[in-house]
């Protein structure tokens, strides 16, 4: 056994002297200890002796080291050493100085949010760099997060942790604590990385809450509650994008968490650089609110100074304590970024700014006030209107009695007002016609000129003259300035509307544009070019929509012509080109559909002439037949003449022709008793020598009748006639 120090201590383990006692863990006790051989402190976890003998917790004790040993990372604690010391094993750690992480999250300054963003992050970083190892930790939770007093978070004991190519722990084996342990860890399946990403999110849970996520009363409420209720709300103080990836991270289906720690980091780093640049927002307009009290507190001295009355070193007091509470918003330094700010403490100061920022601008305002009317006095008295500058001068007495520059001032007018208001009785009468000239009508320039020149004529020296001289010139360069933008005016918006007319709208609008930059008190120009604004937009969302409907009409079209409703179809290519007259697009489709329409109709009428036709050569075949038949042989040849003209491909016809001709050109060895027929063209006469006429002749010379004789068999719609007989 290893030496102890007062029954208490081991006094030496190894090469390390033991110091004190600073922990104790499920597995063993954690020494603060001295690296005799290095010269350099540790912190030394001894297996506990009652557990020596256990080969499974010496297992999971060694892996610890050998977990550990494969990370070197600033967020996992580093790993010097391990070994043995008289069969008890030991691991050499980095020998951390600040708390574990619940007890620093009881600091003050834990409780922003920017510090537990950091922490959570830092967290991250950690389990990344284990993962990037094939190490998965299994047993993430508050009390092996440990806070160094430099804010630095390290991740401590592996004792449970799994390298990924490895099967050592086995199946339905819980290893954890299951108030941050994952559903599928608590039900002693298999895990990977995803499962150390819930235990993650439970903490970050707890880092934000300041509570468990599951609060159960005892362990089968705790396992119950992890693996079908979700963790009640985080409140308002947590952002809702915040409260939404924690709760993404401790999804029950493994499956719906972020696949690896890496993106749940970088969503993580994100949001802190999101929340940052708000802040950055924040802590600008706080400079800036404090700038512009700063400068009303400067202005407010100034008009104060400038009044007479004596500075109010409250103002300057209260300035002086703002910038000592917040020294780095006074700061300009490349050092007093954003994220040196608290969001807390910055939208406090910044309503505390605002505040006192409108305080100041109201007793600015009043001030800067009563320094124009002593201002406004003054430059009277030295116009030599002495009883308007008194009354501005009393004005200010009423308003500020404070004000000694306002008090002296008046006592120096009130003498000149006396005298200024009996000179001014005198040349009353003199000026009022001059006045009322201008006053009545403005534009008169030539009758207020003359009654101006009447009144200098009696009083040349009158304040009164030279204010309404100065005034008629004044009115008159207004009036021929007015007169003259307003003629430019009328010729700048011809020409807009001209090019807006021909189509180019960008142009016009531009053109008015460079106008007003020249000219900007050209209200018409400036109402003008809102209208062509407003118009053009109107313009350009009345062609997106036409637009929109010609594509819709067109491609419905389409499909109707694919399946060969060529009428609806061409009402649709209608309405496009309603839409928009211009589309060529329109106007090619309805050309096609018309066309094949045409086309349609023109087969259609084609089709039905052809079968009247055929009507009609039936008709005059029955007539030649039986013509054939009574022995009318030149007669029936006629007419098979007739319907061979009407349908020449019919070989029937054909047949009835040679048939006919055959009769005619052959003699009569039989006697043949003739039918009288029923119609008989009289214009065709009989063949005087049948023997010797021609089939052809006797077709070509006595078409003209037969083709009558046809159609009037035609309209006689086929009486009897006699049969053929050889007797």
């Amino acid at each position: 056994m290893p030496e102890s120090i007062g029954g208490s201590l081991p006094s030496r383990i190894g090469r390390f002297r033991i110091l004190e006692r600073i922990g104790r863990g499920a597995m063993g006790v954690v020494y603060a200890a001295h690296d005799e051989v290095i010269g350099r402190p540790v912190a030394l976890k001894v297996l506990m002796a009652d557990l020596e003998s256990d080969p499974e917790t010496r297992v999971r004790f060694h892996r610890e080291a050998q977990a550990a040993a494969r990370l070197l990372h600033p967020n996992i604690i580093s790993i010097f050493d391990a070994g043995e010391d008289q069969g008890r094993p030991f691991i050499a750690m980095q020998l951390l100085e600040g708390v574990p992480l619940a007890a620093y999250l009881e600091r003050p300054e834990a409780g922003a949010l920017e510090r537990k963003l950091d922490l959570m992050i830092q967290v991250c970083e950690g389990l990344a760099a284990a993962h990037g190892q094939g190490i998965v930790h299994r047993d993430l939770k508050p009390s092996n997060l440990f806070v160094q007093n430099d804010g630095l978070l390290k991740i401590l004991d592996f004792g449970v942790a799994r390298f990924v190519d490895s099967d050592m722990t086995p199946a339905g084996t819980i290893l954890g604590t299951p108030d941050y342990m994952s559903p599928e860890q608590a039900r002693g399946s298999a895990v990977d990385e995803r499962s150390d990403i819930f235990s993650a999110g439970a903490v970050f849970y707890f880092i934000l809450a300041g509570r468990k996520p599951f609060p159960g009363p005892g362990l089968p409420a705790v396992l119950r509650q992890l693996q079908f209720e979700e963790p009640a709300p985080l409140g308002d103080a947590v952002p809702r994008e915040l409260e939404n990836l924690v709760l993404q991270a401790m999804a029950k289906d493994m499956e719906e968490r972020p696949a690896r720690v890496d993106d749940l980091l970088a969503t993580l780093v994100r949001y802190r650089r999101q929340y940052r640049s708000e802040t950055r927002k924040l802590v600008m307009a706080a400079r800036t609110q404090l700038d512009e009290v700063s400068a009303a507190i400067a202005a407010i001295g100034e008009a104060s100074e400038a009044l007479g009355i004596p500075r109010d070193e409250s103002l300057a007091e209260s300035l002086r304590g703002i910038q000592q509470r917040f020294p780095l918003l006074a700061s300009r330094a490349p050092s007093s970024d954003a994220a040196a700010f608290e969001r807390t403490r910055v939208t406090g100061v910044l309503a505390e700014l605002e505040t006192e920022r409108d305080e100041l601008n109201r007793l600015l305002t009043s001030l800067r006030s009563l320094v124009a009317r002593l201002q406004s006095g003054e430059t009277s008295l030295a116009g030599g209107d002495a009883r308007r500058a008194l009354r501005c001068f009393e004005e200010i007495v009423a308003a500020c009695p404070s004000s000694s520059r306002a008090r002296e001032r008046a006592a120096f007018a009130r003498p000149l007002a006396a005298e200024q208001e009996k000179r001014e009785k005198q040349i009353a009468v003199r000026t009022t016609a001059a006045r009322e000239a201008i006053e009545i009508e403005a534009q008169e320039f030539e009758m207020a000129e003359a009654a101006l020149k009447e009144a200098y004529s009696m009083t040349p020296v009158s304040p009164g003259v030279r204010e309404l001289k100065l005034r008629l010139a004044t009115e008159r360069a207004t009036a021929e300035a007015a007169e003259l933008l307003r003629q430019l005016s009328v010729e700048e918006i011809r020409r807009a509307r001209s090019i807006f007319r021909r189509g180019r709208a960008d142009e016009a609008v531009q053109q008015l544009r460079g106008f007003l930059e020249v000219e900007p008190d050209a209200r018409e120009v400036a109402d003008e070019l809102g209208r062509l604004v407003a118009l053009r937009g109107s313009l350009a969302a009345a062609a997106g929509v036409a637009r929109r409907k010609v594509v819709d009409c067109l491609s419905r079209a389409a499909a109707l012509t694919q399946a060969g409703n060529i009428s609806e179809a061409l009402d649709l290519a209608r309405a496009a080109i309603h839409f928009d007259p211009t589309d060529a697009d329109a106007a090619a489709l309805i050309h096609q559909l018309l066309t094949r329409q045409l086309e349609e109709r023109i087969a259609h009428e084609r089709n039905r002439a052809l079968e009247e036709r055929s009507h009609d050569v039936e008709r005059i075949l029955e007539s030649a037949r039986r013509s054939l038949e009574q022995g009318y042989v030149a007669n029936a040849l006629h007419a098979a003449l007739a319907a061979q003209k009407l349908l020449p491909d019919r070989t029937d016809i054909a047949a009835l022709v040679e048939e006919a001709r055959s009769e005619l050109t052959s003699e009569d060895h039989e006697m043949f008793e003739l039918a009288i027929p029923d119609s008989m063209p009289a214009e065709t006469p009989a063949p005087s020598d049948p023997e010797s006429t021609d089939a052809t002749v006797v077709s070509t010379q006595n078409e003209p009748g037969v083709l009558n004789w046809a159609a009037d068999l035609l309209r006689s719609r086929g009486k009897p006639a006699g049969k053929r007989r050889r007797s």
